[in-house]
C-alpha cells in the first residue's frame, strides 16, 4: 500500500508536534516531502503526491498573499499542506482553511519547536522503505509470470498465478469479445456481467486510445502485440490501491503480450503454408478435382456438395504488412460457425474465405452472414472493409472461377453502391458476362475509341462531359440527371451533343445509348478492376 497523509500523521514526530486543522484528503497519497516558501514558487513542479512544508516566511503575515500562495498549491493538487506556527504566522487564517477544503487538501499545523529536516528524515524514510516493498512485490511477479512463461503454462494459468498474488478477479477478452480466460481468487466473487459490460465498451474504444481504464475497481489494460491490440485484460482489485494494481497488472499483461506474441509467430508460419497451397489451387489453373482434392486435404478442408469463395479487401493495404492474425481470426470465426468446411487466408493483401456446406443457402442466408462478418469487422477496426462473395458452383475445378467472381462482385458494387461494402455476385451476373464476354483487346479498344475523346476533351477544356454521361445513363430521364447535375436541361442536352460529336454516338438513340452504355460499363470494370 502507498503511504497517506493520515499514515504519515501517525509518526512519533508528526503526532508529537502536529494538529489537523483541515480534515479533507487524508487519504491522499505521498510520493515524497519538501520544502516551499516563496511566493513565486513553480507550481508545476509539485503536483500529485507531495507534501509540502512551510513557514509562509516569504508573505508578511498578509492573509491575502497566504491565500493565493496555498491556492497555487491546492491547483496542482499537492497531497497536504504542512504549516509551521509561531515563527511568522501565529495562526492559520479561516480563508486558507476553507480553500485548503474545498481542493480536498488537508492542512496540519506544525509545533514551532520541530525541525524541517527531522520530519523530512522521517518521512522520507518510511516513503523510501513502502516504494522498495512495492518493488519488491512487483519484481517476483515479474519472475513469476517469467518463470511461467519458460514453463510454456497458458493465459489461464498465468491470471491463476496472478490472483493468488493480487487476491482479485482478472479475466481476458478478445476483440471478437470471446473470452479467453479468468480467474478469481478465494476474497469473493464480483459481477461478471458489469466485467463484460466495461471490456466490451473499452474494446470498442481503443481503435482511438490506448492506454488502461480505470473505473472504480475495475482497472484495464489493453494486450498489444506488433503495434495491433489484440485483446484486453481486466482486474476487479478488492484491497489493493490503483498504482499499485497498475503496478502488477502490467506483469501479467507483460506476459499474455508474450503468449499472444508467440502464438502469432506461429499461426503466421501455419498461414503463409495454407495460403501458398491455397493459391496453388487458385491460380494453377488446374483441372483434375482429384489433385484440387489433394491440395485441399493438406490444409484440412473438406468439400461439401456446394462450394464458394468470400473475398475481404480495405484500401488501408498497408496495414496487413506489420500484423494481421487477429483480424484473420474473427473473420474465421464467423464462418467457421456456419458452413460445414471452412478455411481463410491471406492473398496480398486481401483475405480470401473458402467455404462449403451440404445444403445451397438462400441469397437472403448468405448475405446475412457476410453482413455479420462485416458488422465484426467494423466494430474492432479503423479500416472500412468491403466483402465480396460468389455464387455457389458444385465444381472443384470452379475455385479459381469463384475468385474472380468474388473480386467482380466488389468490382461491380461499388459502380453501383460504394457505401454497401457487401456485395453478392449473383447481383450482378449480367455486368459478368459483359466483363468477360469480349477479348481483352477487343473489349480495350472497343471502350477505348468511345470514351478516350471524351476523356480527353475533359482534360483539354476542364469540362464534365464524362460526370455528365455517367449520371445521364444512370437515370431514367432528362429531368432527373440536369437535377443531380445541378444544371439547367438545356444545359445538359448541350453537353450530351458534345459527346455525340466527339464520339459520333448519339444519346437519343436508343442503339447509340446502349453502345455508350456498354463503352462506360467496360471503362469502369477495367479501371475499378485494375485496383482489386
Amino acid at each position: 500500500m502507498s503511504v497517506t497523509v493520515q499514515e504519515l500523521l501517525k509518526l512519533p514526530i508528526m503526532q508529537e508536534n502536529s494538529k489537523v486543522v483541515s480534515e479533507y484528503g487524508l487519504d491522499n497519497i505521498v510520493r515524497y516531502v519538501t520544502v516551499a516558501e516563496a511566493h513565486d514558487v513553480h507550481f508545476p513542479s509539485f503536483g500529485g503526491g507531495v507534501f509540502v512544508l512551510t513557514t509562509l516566511s516569504a508573505h508578511h503575515g498578509s492573509t491575502e498573499e497566504i491565500d493565493e500562495f496555498i491556492q497555487g498549491l491546492c491547483n496542482v493538487k499537492v497531497s497536504g499542506i504542512g504549516i509551521k506556527l509561531g515563527r511568522f504566522v501565529n495562526e492559520i487564517p479561516a480563508s486558507t482553511i476553507r480553500l485548503a477544503r474545498e481542493a480536498n487538501v488537508p492542512i496540519v499545523a506544525l509545533s514551532s519547536t520541530v525541525y524541517f529536516r527531522e520530519i523530512l528524515s522521517d518521512t522520507l524514510s518510511v516513503i523510501t522503505g513502502n516504494q522498495q516493498q512495492m518493488l519488491n512485490r512487483i519484481n517476483a511477479l515479474s519472475r513469476t509470470m517469467v518463470n511461467a512463461i519458460v514453463e510454456n503454462q497458458n493465459i489461464q494459468q498465468l491470471l491463476r498465478l496472478f490472483c493468488q498474488e493480487v487476491n482479485c478477479y482478472c479475466c481476458c477478452m478478445d476483440l471478437s469479445g470471446r473470452w479467453i480466460a479468468e480467474a478469481a481468487s478465494l476474497c469473493g466473487v464480483f459481477d461478471t456481467k458489469e466485467v463484460k459490460r466495461e471490456l466490451e465498451n473499452y474494446i470498442a474504444q481503443q481503435g482511438q486510445v490506448r492506454q488502461y481504464y480505470h473505473k472504480g475497481n475495475i482497472i484495464i489494460f489493453p494486450c498489444i502485440v506488433q503495434g495491433e491490440f489484440l485483446a484486453a485484460f481486466c482486474m476487479a482489485a478488492y484491497d489493493v490501491e490503483e498504482e499499485l494494481a497498475c503496478s502488477l497488472a502490467q506483469s501479467v499483461v507483460n506476459g499474455i503480450n508474450i503468449k499472444f506474441l508467440g502464438e502469432n509467430l506461429k499461426q503466421q508460419a501455419e498461414m503463409e503454408l495454407i495460403s501458398s497451397t491455397l493459391d496453388d489451387v487458385l491460380f494453377s489453373h488446374g483441372s483434375d478435382p482429384k489433385i484440387i482434392a489433394e491440395r485441399l486435404s493438406l490444409v484440412d478442408f473438406v468439400p461439401r456438395k456446394n462450394l464458394l469463395m468470400i473475398l475481404v479487401s480495405s484500401e488501408a493495404a498497408q496495414r496487413y504488412a506489420r500484423s494481421y492474425m487477429h483480424t484473420l481470426n474473427g473473420i474465421q470465426s464467423v464462418f467457421s460457425e456456419r458452413f460445414a468446411s471452412c478455411v481463410t487466408f491471406r492473398h496480398s493483401n486481401k483475405f480470401l474465405v473458402l467455404a462449403s456446406c451440404e445444403q445451397t443457402l438462400a441469397k437472403e442466408k448468405l448475405c446475412s452472414i457476410l453482413k455479420d462478418c462485416h458488422s465484426m469487422l467494423q466494430k474492432y477496426e479503423d479500416e472500412v472493409f468491403d466483402i465480396g462473395c460468389s455464387t455457389q458452383v458444385t465444381d472443384l475445378t470452379r475455385i479459381s472461377e469463384c475468385y474472380t467472381m468474388a473480386k467482380d462482385a466488389i468490382t461491380f458494387g461499388r459502380m453501383e453502391d460504394a457505401e454497401a461494402h457487401v456485395y453478392y455476385y449473383g447481383d450482378y451476373f449480367e455486368l459478368g458476362l459483359i466483363a468477360h464476354g469480349v477479348g481483352s483487346e477487343e473489349e480495350k479498344m472497343f471502350f477505348e475509341r468511345v470514351t478516350s475523346p471524351i476523356r480527353l476533351y475533359d482534360e483539354q477544356f476542364g469540362n464534365e462531359l464524362w460526370h455528365t454521361l455517367e449520371v445521364s445513363l444512370s437515370n431514367l430521364k432528362l429531368e432527373q440527371a440536369a437535377e443531380c447535375l445541378h444544371i439547367h436541361i438545356s444545359t445538359l442536352r448541350y453537353r450530351l451533343q458534345k459527346i455525340e460529336a466527339l464520339t459520333g454516338y448519339n444519346y437519343f438513340h436508343s442503339r447509340d445509348r446502349l453502345t455508350l452504355y456498354l463503352a462506360y460499363l467496360l471503362y469502369r470494370i477495367s479501371s475499378d478492376g485494375a485496383g482489386q
